[in-house]
């Protein structure tokens, strides 16, 4: 499957590089987002990118595959591009994923099935001329960024001048850069530095060279020794300024000179500057202007920085500039209260004038929502994307994110305060919500309903927005009652009800006869239909909560018969790994 799923990759590459002479990058695996991938990039003056993915395929070989762009600025030109693709996609793909810094077109295909592989390819092909003409009239202006010519002079002369030696071992001394070790840095990735020859990774040149030619710092894989190099750091901070300058030796980390090339870079690397200068007030402004998300770390700022009215309002000035280059809620997500508290009336009431009417955006979309208990979902995502879409939120979708607006309350009147505002907005809206809209639905719905709207209802689930655990428990114990009753469940809903492809029943707790009673529903199933349902989820792990150990040894008895009867190549690879991971469970 790995096979099919760079042979995709391989032929949109193909296909984009007739469309455009950016650079491409090789395709690569990536694990740690259990993907296949290859993209076209630029790194300043901030990181984009247009990427196609295949992502790693569940038991039945079904896999994820992505197309979209990224950018780490959101704009009105990036906006207008999101929505030109989205509109483009519309009855084309699986279902799309977006947000302010840019939209994945997403498809589900077997990896297994030559004819799906090649229709899905096929309609990729019908508008990914398109798509590439609307990314790039708007991302990757910088593909193949040059150096200005005083600063590659400056260095070459640099990099030629450098005394190689690590070691008093005279084959450790690499005066220049040898043929073979620019063809190495040219023939090879940014993946590939630890593949290097041992001797040329311990030098400096060398390390300086692959980071230019790869823009691309290698910082955690060099030695010791050349992390204290200045030049070496210098460079390194260039490419990945926060992760470098978190990462440099203490020697370094009071150099101006290195500290002001990571704030250029990256205005968020002031968090990582020792404590004497973190609070410098030029330092901090240059920061900020560089972008808002360095002013988090004011909330711990002295007391006579906060005091200082000049540098509050400078501040503010800086902060009003990027509502207007920026999302103005991103922006303000990321004002401690600390430095609302001190500014004066006028930059107060211009936030708060911003939220107020956010909050009226908000209610006016809201207001043209129709809810369907049939699908729940709909309604609930775009509940949570007219939130998201009008007013502002402490990031991803988990626990208290919504309950959290940056480091302040804010009120149905767009009033700001601090922490612990009594009648702040997203409790009074959520509570509204839940009270007017999620609970009469739930009363009124049927077991079907019922088991489409739990999910969304616990929360600590697909989403924590205006959740209401109490709703969800009630809406337990209602399943229960339409069960005794004689309602029929399907193995697929009770998997659902359990929780199985997210964090595995977490009201296991309060509601432990529930749960007892689901798996004793469960276990009455066929085992084929068990199979069949579980296959939908790409682990299993889950199960083991399910069987004592005599019956997970019936269950492997039972797939043991399945194979010996069994031909289809990707049911024998689920049942396989079904009883692999059986077996290696501890009881």
């Amino acid at each position: 499957m790995e096979q099919a799923a760079k042979s995709l990759l391989k032929r949109i590459s193909d296909k984009v590089s007739n469309l455009t002479d950016k650079k491409i990058s090789q395709i690569a695996h990536a694990p740690n987002h259990n993907e296949w991938r290859a993209y076209i990039w630029q790194t300043k003056p901030h990181w984009e990118d247009i990427a196609w993915r295949v992502k790693e395929p569940n038991m039945k070989g079904e896999a994820e595959v992505h197309l979209g762009f990224y950018s780490a600025k959101p704009s009105e030109e990036l906006s207008k591009a999101i929505s030109e693709v989205e509109e483009l996609a519309k009855g084309k793909v699986t279902h799309l994923i977006k947000n302010e810094n840019g939209i994945r077109l997403v498809w589900i295909v077997n990896l297994m099935d030559e004819n799906a592989l090649e229709i899905l390819f096929s309609n990729i092909n019908v508008f990914l001329g398109n798509f590439i003409t609307i990314a790039l009239n708007t991302l990757i202006k910088n593909n193949n960024p040059e150096l200005d010519q005083s600063e590659s002079e400056g260095l070459v002369q640099e990099i030629n001048s450098i005394d190689t030696a690590l070691t008093n071992d005279d084959n450790m001394k690499i005066s220049n850069l040898t043929n073979d070790q620019i063809n190495w840095i040219n023939a090879n990735s940014s993946w590939d530095f630890e593949k290097a020859d041992p001797i040329w990774k311990n030098t400096k040149s060398f390390a300086i060279q692959f980071m230019i030619s790869k823009e691309s710092s290698v910082f955690s894989y060099l030695s010791d020794e050349l992390k204290k190099d200045f030049d070496v750091a210098k460079t390194a901070i260039s490419f990945d300024a926060s992760e470098v300058f978190r990462n440099i030796p203490e020697s370094l980390k009071d150099d101006r000179e290195l500290i002001l090339v990571a704030l250029q870079k990256d205005g968020t690397s002031i968090s990582y500057l020792p404590d004497n200068l973190k609070f410098n007030r030029d330092l901090v402004l240059h920061a900020v202007r560089q972008t808002y998300k360095a002013i988090g770390e004011l909330r711990f700022a002295p007391e006579e920085l906060l005091k200082d009215s000049s540098f509050i309002n400078e501040l503010c000035i800086i902060l009003k500039d990027h509502t207007v280059k920026s999302d103005w809620k991103d922006v303000l997500k990321f004002i401690p209260f600390e430095v609302l508290d001190q500014t004066n009336e006028e930059y107060r009431a211009y936030f708060e004038n911003l939220t107020r009417e956010g909050i009226s955006r908000y209610k006016l979309e809201v207001a043209s929502l129709t809810f369907d208990a049939n699908n729940p979902d709909v309604y609930k995502t775009s509940l949570e994307e007219i939130y998201r879409k009008n007013l502002p939120v402490n990031g991803g979708h988990w626990l208290s994110s919504f309950d959290v607006e940056g480091s302040f309350y804010y009120n149905p009147e767009g009033k700001i305060a601090s922490w612990g505002f009594n009648d702040s907005l997203y409790p009074i809206l959520a509570s509204d919500f839940i009270e007017n809209t999620w609970k009469p639905a739930m009363e009124n719905a049927t077991l079907e309903q019922l088991v489409k709207m739990i999910p969304r209802t616990i929360y600590y689930s697909e989403s924590a927005f205006m959740c209401d655990n109490q709703s969800a428990i009630w809406g337990y114990n209602k399943v229960i009652e339409y069960i005794n009753q004689g309602d029929d469940i399907s193995v697929a809903q009770l998997f659902e009800l359990l929780n199985a492809n997210h964090e595995f029943f977490v009201l296991e707790d309060e509601l432990p006869d529930v749960i007892e009673s689901l798996i004793n529903k469960l276990k009455e199933k066929e085992n084929d239909d068990i199979f069949v349902s579980l296959r939908d989820y790409s682990g299993y792990d889950f199960i083991n909560k399910l069987f004592e150990e005599d019956e997970k040894n019936a269950f492997v008895e039972w797939i043991d018969i399945k194979l010996s009867t069994v031909t289809d190549e990707s049911i024998v690879s689920s049942l396989e790994s079904l009883k692999e991971e059986m077996n290696a469970w501890e009881y």
